[in-house]
């Protein structure tokens, strides 16, 4: 060793740990050498060993796929079994996420399912494997690998091949992704797993969601359970894909519509106690995509509620010194249920909103307002049991600074003429007037 590095050598301390009784503990690094170099010496004639313990693990807890590789098998054949059963651990971790979404906690026809269907998948994945265990010790013996060749055959030709297990889990994905229950704030509304909505609304009115779910029937699922039970049947459905997917179509575009109808309208209404907004689920092979109730006092009065938007466009045009004209549009959706409309505002900064009701989308001037101040408006309609989303006027609108000054009073002395006003009335915070424009037709004077 180099000086230096000797240097550094010194500046080691050592601790021996281990079955052999030392003379002197080792605590430098020529001292751990030459322990080293007398352990031979320690075993002397066998008397202080101890035998060796040695655990034999499956490599399957180190490579899995070095697991599977079996001998006198072909590659190919070994690796088309690896890949069905990684199908179906990749199917698995599917269920799982789809059974963890919030749609299948709360509508229950769609996780009894995926339950269903998970359920199948690994009775058959376990099938194929005692399969696999009971054939291939033979086979490794000398049997023919036809036997196994045969046996992935069947797989791929039945309802459990890996394209058809795929593409129905993506039918239910995509049912699942484009439900309600992910497109509003759940604090808004309850979740009400029951046919029976009228046990829930005990408010004066009501208001729910109803997503239409096909029952529970469905052709693929039969055949999957014929299939186990070997009892298949000449009508069975191979086709994964339940007909007509409505998520596909255009009641799913009608249903996506609705529910952000419903969710805006249920987040307008969040601290209105007489209203209460509810998500059910309802099995009905008659309808398709969604429908919101609308309940009062327990009874359903309307069937194919639309709640209202928030109005097309609020505006501010004529601006004074203690009031703004604003001109309101319509909403696009939900107007036939409009009986009035809120017009409220603020002062900029704040949050005490005031509000004055139109009875109908027009011209409507705000009165009341401090001059020189910018206020903040919105308006929204108004219906029997609650009010819909707002539209903001975009920034703020700042009112005059101060009211005209009075009437002028003229006196016309020899060629002279004499003019006199009242000042003016109110007057904004921290403003002066500090002169008036006096004018004529033909002539203005300050």
């Amino acid at each position: 060793m180099e000086d230096n590095e000797r240097k550094n050598v010194e500046k080691f301390s050592c601790r021996f740990i281990g079955d052999f009784f030392v003379q002197k503990p080792p605590t430098s690094f020529q001292e751990a050498v030459e322990v080293y170099q007398s352990l031979p010496k320690l075993l002397e004639g066998g008397e202080n060993a101890v035998p060796v313990k040695v655990w034999l693990l499956p490599l399957t807890c180190l490579d899995s796929t070095a697991a599977k590789l079996v001998r006198q098998i072909s590659i190919g054949l070994v690796q088309k079994s690896q890949s069905v059963l990684e199908d179906f651990s990749d199917l698995e971790m599917r269920f799982n996420d789809a059974l963890r979404t919030q749609t299948a906690q709360q509508f229950p026809q769609i996780g009894k399912k995926l339950k269903t269907f998970k359920q199948m998948c690994s009775e058959f994945k376990l099938e194929f494997q005692q399969t696999l265990a009971e054939k291939l010790p033979s086979i490794r013996g000398g049997g023919e690998e036809a036997v196994l060749a045969e046996i992935l055959r069947k797989t791929c030709s039945s309802p459990f091949n890996s394209k058809d297990l795929n593409e129905w889990m993506d039918c239910k994905e995509r049912n699942i992704h484009c439900d309600v229950s992910d497109r509003h704030d759940d604090k808004h509304q309850d979740h009400l797993i029951s046919n029976t909505c009228t046990k829930k609304l005990q408010s004066r009115a009501g208001c729910v969601f109803c997503l239409h779910l096909a029952g529970s029937d469905e052709p693929y699922l039969s055949t999957l359970s014929n299939y186990l039970q070997q009892t298949p049947k000449p009508d069975d459905a191979q086709d994964p894909h339940p007909p007509d997917q409505w998520y596909n179509s255009r009641e799913g575009e009608a249903m996506r519509h609705k529910a952000k109808l419903f969710s805006d309208f249920a987040e307008a209404n969040e601290e209105n106690k007489n209203i209460t907004f509810l998500t059910v689920g309802l099995t009905n092979e008659t309808q398709k995509g969604a429908s919101i109730y609308l309940y009062t006092d327990g009874f359903l009065v309307n069937e194919n509620f639309e709640p209202p938007s928030k109005p097309a466009t609020v505006t501010g045009s004529d601006i004074n010194h203690n009031s703004v004209t604003l001109n309101i549009s319509p909403p696009r959706f939900g107007a036939e249920d409009i009986t009035s409309y809120s017009v409220e505002c603020c002062v900029s900064g704040e949050d005490d909103w005031k509000q004055e009701t139109a009875s109908k989308a027009e011209e409507v001037t705000v009165s009341g307002l401090s001059p020189n101040t910018e206020y903040m408006f919105r308006c929204r309609a108004e219906t029997p049991v609650g009010a819909g989303p707002a539209n903001e006027v975009r920034g703020s609108i700042k009112t005059l600074p101060c009211s005209p000054p009075g009437k002028p009073n003229v006196e016309s002395i020899s060629r002279e003429i004499s003019v006199s006003w009242e000042k003016p009335a109110e007057l904004g915070q921290d403003v002066h007037v500090l002169s008036y424009i006096v004018g004529t037709p033909n002539q203005t004077n300050r």
